[in-house]
C-alpha cells in the first residue's frame, strides 16, 4: 500500500468546521511564518522609535475610518507597503552606517627617567609597561583613599618598588599630572594649598620645598549623593525600559491588527513571504477578530513557546493564535498550489487503492 502523503500540506476537515471551498488549500510552512514573523517584530521595533503622539494619531484615523465605512483598495495597499519596507530598509541601512562618537584613549603617560631600578619592576624593554603598571597600582591606592598626597606616593613608590627619591617623585608627579582628568571624573579631587594659610614659623624656614597639591578622597556626604544618584538613575532606567516596552506594545498591537484586518490577513512580512491569514469560515477577518489573534501571540509566550510550536505537528498547521481565532495560514505561491493539486491526486489515488 502506498504511503499516505502528510496531510499538514493542505487544510483538512480536523480544525474545527472548515468551510468546504479552503479544504486543499496549500498551508505555509513554519519557517514561512517565522521569518514572516520575524520581520514584522522588526517592523514593530522600527515603529516603537516613532513619536508616541503618532502612534495616538494613527489610532484616532483607524477611527475614523472604520466609523466612516472606508475601505482600504488595493493600490493604497501596495502603497503603504512600499513606503513600509523602504523607512525600514532606509532605517536598517542607516543605523548600519552611523559611526558612534568613540571614547577618547587615556592619557599617555611618559616618565622621563632612564633610572635602571624603574626598568627592572616591569622586566621590560618597554617603558609603557612600566608606565602601564606603576599607574594600575598608585591610582587604584589614590582613588580609595590609601595615598592622599603626593608625597604619599613617592614614599610608596620608595618602600614598594625601591626606586631612589628623585625618580620616585618624579613618577608621582608625572602620574598626577598626566590622571587628573580621570581622577576628577570618578570624584577624587585636587586642591591647591592655601597660600595664606601658611605660619609665621613656616615663613621663616629657608626655602623650604612647596608642598605639592593634595589628594582629596571622596567625603561620607558626597558618597551618600553619588549613592543617591545611583538609585535615580536606576530608576530611570526602569522607567524607559517600562516606557519603551509599552511603546512597542502599542505599535504591535496596531501594526498586527490594522494590516491583518485591512489588508487581506497580510502584515508587511507576510506580504513578502507570499502568506495570507484566513478564518475558517472562510469570511473576511474584521478588526476585533484581528486584535483577538494578535492576542494569541501572548498565549504562545505564556505557554513557554509551545503554543508556536504546536503548528509543527497539528493537521493545519494552527499555532496557538490560529486555534484561538478560529485561522490558518496559508502560501499562496503557485508553486505551493501547484504542489497541493499533486498531494490531492496522490491522496486520491491512495483512497481508491484502498
Amino acid at each position: 500500500m502506498a504511503r499516505l502523503p502528510d496531510p499538514r500540506t493542505i487544510i483538512t476537515p480536523t480544525a474545527f468546521e472548515v468551510a468546504p471551498k479552503l479544504l486543499n488549500r496549500p498551508l505555509a510552512s513554519p519557517w514561512r511564518r517565522g521569518l514572516a514573523l520575524m520581520l514584522d517584530l522588526l517592523m514593530v521595533v522600527m515603529l516603537a522609535e516613532l513619536p508616541l503622539e503618532l502612534l495616538w494619531a494613527i489610532l484616532l484615523a483607524v477611527g475614523w475610518v472604520r466609523w466612516r465605512g472606508i475601505k482600504v483598495k488595493a493600490k493604497m495597499q501596495t502603497g503603504i507597503y512600499l513606503a513600509l519596507g523602504l523607512w525600514l530598509l532606509f532605517t536598517m541601512v542607516f543605523n548600519a552606517s552611523t559611526d558612534y562618537p568613540q571614547q577618547s584613549p587615556p592619557p599617555r603617560i611618559e616618565i622621563q627617567t632612564d633610572n635602571e631600578a624603574l626598568a627592572q619592576i616591569c622586566d621590560a624593554e618597554d617603558q609603557a609597561l612600566c608606565t602601564l603598571k606603576l599607574a594600575s597600582d598608585l591610582m587604584a591606592k589614590v582613588v580609595t583613599g590609601e595615598l592622599s598626597t603626593e608625597q604619599e606616593m613617592t614614599a610608596y613608590l620608595i618602600m614598594a618598588y625601591g626606586l631612589p627619591d628623585e625618580a620616585a617623585a618624579e613618577v608621582a608627579a608625572d602620574l598626577l599630572d598626566g590622571y587628573q582628568g580621570s581622577l576628577n571624573e570618578v570624584g577624587v579631587t585636587v586642591s591647591a594649598p592655601d597660600p595664606g594659610a601658611e605660619s609665621a614659623d613656616e615663613q621663616g624656614e629657608s626655602k623650604a620645598p612647596a608642598s605639592r597639591p593634595q589628594i582629596a578622597p571622596l567625603d561620607e556626604a558626597t558618597a551618600l549623593s553619588d549613592e543617591e544618584e545611583g538609585w535615580r538613575e536606576g530608576l530611570k532606567a526602569i522607567e524607559d525600559l517600562v516606557d519603551g516596552f509599552v511603546t512597542e506594545l502599542g505599535w504591535a498591537s496596531v501594526y498586527f491588527t490594522v494590516l491583518t484586518a485591512w489588508f487581506h490577513g497580510q502584515t508587511l512580512g507576510k506580504k513578502v513571504f507570499g502568506i495570507r491569514v484566513i478564518q475558517l469560515d472562510n469570511t473576511p477577518i474584521s478588526l476585533w477578530e484581528a486584535f483577538g489573534r494578535y492576542g494569541g501571540y501572548g498565549a504562545g509566550i505564556a505557554t513557554g513557546m509551545m503554543g508556536f510550536v504546536q503548528m509543527f505537528w497539528d493537521p493545519n498547521r494552527q499555532a496557538i493564535q490560529d486555534k484561538i481565532s478560529s485561522t490558518v495560514v496559508v502560501d499562496l505561491r503557485a508553486k505551493a498550489r501547484r504542489r497541493a493539486r499533486a498531494v490531492r491526486k496522490q491522496m486520491a489515488t491512495n483512497h481508491k487503492e484502498q
